[in-house]
């Protein structure tokens, strides 16, 4: 008996925390709000028609859980610094603050969760939940990353490595889902007060980096221009799409291609794990430099 418990626990390693935040958040986000959808007997258009609620909480919000979450199992515990409880509370208040600006707005954009002026549906009320608790939850172990690396400098791949720059990739172009979609209502104050947080976020992340960090917050600064050229390419794809342009989708295969092609060149082993923790980030840059390029030029030709 005892053997069996033992072992059983020993299975429950941190190396699991990451995974097992990131599907939590899968599953409460994008698959419960799925899941809502299935009776279709809410009004207005559902998360379908959103980036943030499809791509957004499918995609990048799981992979920023699982980066922060597994930045902080690799750096050791601290009690230096301030605890990440007052950062947690300062996120969730964010994500609150978001949340009563549409439901006080008394002319916003209706949809599945907010039903008529300041009504919420019950999917709307669950959402306005998981987002509060999200943004807690990001904000205290985004600051707990930094505390750790404060008490002790990581490893120089941590916080620039190819690893960070897909997070905070994933981070920027979640920003850019929710811009996206609150640009059609941008004319309401619930949506101007969005797109606001959302303009204030990454200078509010960069600040406290600095303030956490000091010098060494300068080992972001490769992370965060890939994640900016991501974004940019993001962007020009997605117009490109729309407008029809055969070079979107040129850009979206030559980009990778290219950026494959630079990792492989050095052809480390094993492959992943090298590639993660390598803060050589011109793959990623070349991938996402790649892929803007071309994408704007076909936009900006009119092909």
């Amino acid at each position: 008996m005892t053997g069996r418990h033992d072992s059983g626990r020993a299975r429950m390693t941190p190396d699991r925390y990451p995974a097992l935040a990131a599907a939590a958040c899968l599953v409460a986000g994008f698959g419960a709000m799925a899941a809502a959808t299935v009776p279709g007997n809410l009004p207005g258009p559902d998360m379908w028609h959103y980036w943030s609620g499809t791509v957004g909480d499918a995609i990048l919000l799981p992979a920023i859980v699982y980066g922060l979450t597994r930045g902080v199992t690799l750096l050791p515990r601290t009690h230096r610094g301030r605890p990440p409880g007052l950062a947690a509370a300062a996120g969730g208040l964010v994500g609150l603050a978001t949340q009563l600006a549409w439901l006080l707005d008394p002319a916003p954009r209706v949809n599945w969760l907010l039903v008529r002026a300041h009504t919420f549906s019950w999917a709307g009320w669950y959402h306005a939940a998981f987002l509060i608790v999200v943004s807690a939850c990001t904000a205290g172990l985004a600051w707990e990353l930094l505390r750790r690396a404060r008490a002790q400098p990581p490893p120089p791949w941590l916080l620039g490595g190819n690893g960070c720059a897909l997070v905070v990739s994933a981070a920027l172009l979640f920003l850019l889902t929710v811009v996206a979609d609150s640009l059609p209502s941008a004319t309401t104050a619930s949506s101007r007060a969005t797109i606001a947080v959302i303009a204030l976020a990454p200078a509010a992340m960069l600040a406290t980096a600095a303030m956490a960090l000091g010098r060494r917050a300068r080992v972001l600064a490769g992370p965060l221009l890939v994640g900016l050229a991501a974004s940019v390419a993001a962007v020009c794809v997605v117009r490109g799409l729309q407008d029809g342009s055969p070079a979107a989708v040129v850009a979206l295969a030559a980009g990778p291609v290219a950026g494959l092609a630079t990792a492989l060149a050095r052809r480390p082993r094993p492959f992943l794990r090298s590639f993660l923790r390598s803060t050589d980030l011109r793959a990623l840059a070349s991938a996402t430099v790649t892929t803007a390029l071309i994408a704007a030029l076909g936009l900006s030709l009119g092909w």
